[in-house]
C-alpha cells in the first residue's frame, strides 16, 4: 500500500492512497472525536500513477472538503484510516501530540499492548 497526504488545510484535506491490489478503487474512513463521520470511495483520479504502473484506473486520490464532511475544520481530533485494511492514514496534528519520531521494535514473545494503547494517541504517526 502507497500512500500520502498532501496537505491539509483545515477544511480540505488532498492525498492519495494506492492499495495492494492493481485495478481496486480504494475506501476511506474519516474518524472526527470517535465517531465515524464519513466513508467514501477515492474521488480523484491521478494519471502519474497510471503512468508508473501502479494502479489500473489512477483512481486513487481524495480530496475531503467541507460539503463532503460538514465542519471539516472544526474538528481537532481528525484520523483517515484505510476501509479495507483499517490502515491509519493520517491524524491531525493536535497540540498535545509528542514533536518526536520513536521507533519501537519488540523482540520478545508477549508484545506490550497495553503501551502501545497508552501512548499512541500521543504520536501523530501510529502503526502496530
Amino acid at each position: 500500500m502507497l500512500f500520502n497526504v498532501e496537505e491539509d488545510q483545515g477544511d480540505c484535506i488532498i492525498g492519495y492512497i494506492v492499495p495492494d491490489t492493481f485495478s481496486t478503487v480504494p475506501t476511506l474512513r474519516v474518524v472526527a472525536n470517535g465517531n465515524i463521520v464519513a466513508v467514501l470511495e477515492a474521488n480523484e483520479t491521478r494519471e502519474a500513477l497510471v503512468g508508473a504502473g501502479r494502479h489500473e484506473t489512477g483512481q486513487c486520490g481524495f480530496r475531503i472538503d467541507k460539503t463532503i464532511v460538514p465542519g471539516l475544520g472544526d474538528f481537532d481530533e481528525l484520523e483517515i484510516l484505510d476501509g479495507q485494511s483499517d490502515l491509519l492514514i493520517y491524524r491531525r496534528l493536535r497540540p498535545h501530540m509528542i514533536p518526536k519520531k520513536v521507533l519501537r521494535i519488540e523482540t520478545h514473545l508477549f508484545p506490550l499492548c497495553r503501551l502501545d494503547a497508552l501512548s499512541k494517541s500521543r504520536f501523530q504517526h501510529f502503526a502496530r
